[in-house]
């Protein structure tokens, strides 16, 4: 008897790590291939009987070429996840609050943005020649496969820096602290477009730059921001 409650505690905590696992690799894997761009996650707790996840530290990478090596940094980010949805190859989050505490914009000697890194990389993603030929609706579908029913955001500080030749402001500082909610967030571009323009929206960057902040139709951006609370 003590063997078989043995063999089923090793089961149930085999089956609870891989779920961590999957989860981790779910998030990693989805931003990689929305931006990619490299994360790294500090702490990942999830809940033992229901589908809640907390995330520690976590720091989304700038492109090789530059010195800072963090774009965005979340000191917190929580959410309620649909597990069968996430098996089968979709990321559905039910509730989410995420804690941008910083952004850093930068321009390098070459005169490259690490944003526009970004956007050239969403937008190949959703639409990569195959034999000469537009990717298939599947292909296109892996970058569109996030969706988000509640969004609780809080955008602090973006910092700018402009290392290039003919740079007219060196380094700049906004201090933002947003704090709004959004629903029903349709896919991976319409959420980057979301954390750009709330980010963005308030300071002189976009000018500096001409990023634009936009990833893709603003369709999508305009329903996020009917959705706004």
């Amino acid at each position: 008897m003590k063997k078989i409650f043995s063999v089923i505690l090793i089961v149930l905590l085999s089956a609870f790590f891989l779920r961590g696992f999957i989860v981790k690799g779910a998030i990693s894997g989805g931003v990689k291939l929305a931006t990619g761009l490299d994360l790294e996650i500090g702490r990942l707790d999830i809940g033992v009987f229901r589908t809640a996840v907390v995330i520690k530290n976590m720091k989304l990478l700038n492109p090789s070429g530059f010195s800072e090596p963090v774009m965005m940094d979340v000191p917190e980010i929580s959410f309620d996840y649909d597990l069968g949805a996430i098996l089968s190859g979709k990321i559905h989050i039910e509730n989410m609050k995420l804690r941008l505490k910083e952004l850093n914009v930068i321009k390098n000697a070459k005169n490259t943005l690490n944003l526009d890194t970004m956007k050239d990389s969403l937008q190949s993603r959703k639409e990569q020649p195959v034999g000469g030929r537009t990717a298939q609706p599947q292909k296109q579908a892996k970058v569109s496969n996030l969706m988000i029913d509640k969004l609780d955001l809080e955008v602090g500080k973006v910092t700018y820096r402009d290392y290039s030749p003919s740079a007219v402001l060196k380094t700049a500082n906004f201090n933002l602290n947003i704090h709004e909610k959004y629903e029903n967030i349709q896919d991976a571009q319409a959420f980057v477009n979301l954390l750009m323009l709330k980010a963005l929206g308030n300071t002189t960057i976009t000018s500096l730059t001409n990023f634009d902040g936009a990833i893709g139709t603003t369709g999508t951006l305009d329903r996020i921001l009917g959705g706004s609370k």
